[in-house]
């Protein structure tokens, strides 16, 4: 490597490891990331490569880091994979970060809606809030990524008013 080539590499592998340690990031964030802050194209992937062989990145780590913060913000299966899609992550990866069973992803809509409904009547089993609608319970739950079995499944049982 050439004194000014090593140099790149250097800045491409300190920019690296600093956005890694705020936070997992996928292979194709941190490509867009170092590229934009002036490092040449193919610095950074070589930079990525070497970081993704030591084990520094990992889009599957990425991928389960991810679904685990929006699962705890309340959003479904469908939303997640969408956003891992837009952030270039493989398939299969965002197929195995969100593989958990229909129980999980229940839980996880039942909470959701009580905390955006959150009057719950006297036997505490989170029945949504008086007066609120079918229709908007099932339109947020909708707009968070579940699907629409989850949600007719959920609300059905909930007796809804």
């Amino acid at each position: 490597m050439a004194g000014a080539e090593a140099g790149e590499h250097d800045r491409a592998q300190g920019l690296a490891l600093r956005l890694l340690g705020q936070r997992e990031h996928g292979r194709a964030e941190l490509q867009a990331k170092l590229t934009a802050k002036g490092c040449p194209a193919a610095v950074a992937a070589e930079v990525l490569e070497a970081l993704q062989e030591n084990g520094a990145q990992s889009d599957e780590r990425f991928a389960a880091a991810l679904a685990r913060r929006r699962v705890e913000r309340g959003y479904g299966p469908l939303y997640i994979r969408a956003e891992l899609k837009d952030r270039q992550v493989d398939e299969g990866l965002a197929e195995d970060a969100l593989n958990q069973p229909p129980a999980y992803w229940s839980e996880v809509a039942t909470r959701a809606l009580a905390k955006k409904f959150p009057n719950r009547d006297d036997s505490g089993t989170g029945t949504p809030a008086k007066g609120a609608s079918y229709a908007a319970q099932a339109r947020f739950l909708s707009r968070r990524g579940f699907p629409s079995e989850l949600i007719y499944r959920l609300l059905e049982s909930r007796d809804p008013l």
